[in-house]
């Protein structure tokens, strides 16, 4: 990892949301010349977020380029949340589980993805510990349907207990938004390493579209890869 600066004073430092325009502006300016110095790059931009706030809008975060120009960083980049919680318990027995299914993930990379690996999720009707039986193995947890806070709470649970790392998640009921269809084609049309892109790509087509139930409004990527951890001290090892 090369750590980009924001303050060399502290470790972390609260921000509300009407100051990410200028700290993504500072931190992606700080990228591109210090560390890719312009070199054309699939950029992927991983914000770390505590479970209640997974399902948050960040891709819709948006930031001024050197034209002070208005971008959504959703549309520009491949844009995946993860877990800062599961991320502190790494090197528990949950953190094991979470890193032998990530094996799984590196296995089949380059693939697409066979359903016995995937979970779809069309409504709650179980409590976390049936959630979790259904997880067990599995690498992509799919949620086709609208959340109530306790069932996403829930949900997370088993998630993090089972070491799920790959949810594709809608915002909204699948059936009520427009393409909705190609929702499910995400997993389906390409292999498991460009998922990120393709999420990008539909981002990009419901920004242009300018319809809100555009199904590309409502796309969540929880994308949590246990090898990368970022060098923070704050946490409770040390990488």
């Amino acid at each position: 990892f090369k750590p980009l600066k924001v303050d060399e004073q502290q470790v972390e430092i609260p921000y509300i949301l009407d100051q990410m325009p200028t700290l993504l502006s500072n931190l992606l300016q700080q990228c591109f010349e210090e560390h890719l110095r312009g070199e054309p790059t699939e950029l992927t931009v991983e914000v770390f977020l505590p479970r209640e706030r997974l399902c948050e809008q960040v891709e819709k975060w948006e930031y001024k380029d050197s034209e002070d120009l208005s971008i959504t960083i959703g549309s520009e980049y491949s844009v995946v949340v993860r877990s800062y919680e599961r991320l502190k318990k790494l090197r528990t027995a949950q953190g094991s589980i979470w890193q032998k299914n990530w094996i799984k993930v590196q296995d089949m990379w380059k693939d697409i993805l066979c359903n016995e690996e995937v979970t779809m999720l069309e409504n709650i009707c179980d409590e976390p510990n049936q959630l979790r039986r259904n997880l067990v193995e599995k690498i992509v947890l799919k949620v086709c349907c609208t959340l109530s806070e306790s069932d996403m709470d829930g949900l997370l649970k088993a998630i993090h207990s089972a070491g799920t790392p790959i949810v594709l998640l809608s915002r909204c009921d699948v059936v009520r938004l427009k393409n909705g269809t190609e929702f499910h084609k995400l997993l389906e049309d390409g292999p498991l390493q460009e998922l990120s892109i393709r999420l990008k790509k539909q981002r990009l087509a419901a920004e242009n579209d300018g319809d809100q139930m555009h199904f590309g409004n409502h796309l969540v990527l929880l994308w949590d890869d246990p090898n990368r951890v970022p060098p923070n001290p704050a946490l409770e090892f040390s990488a």
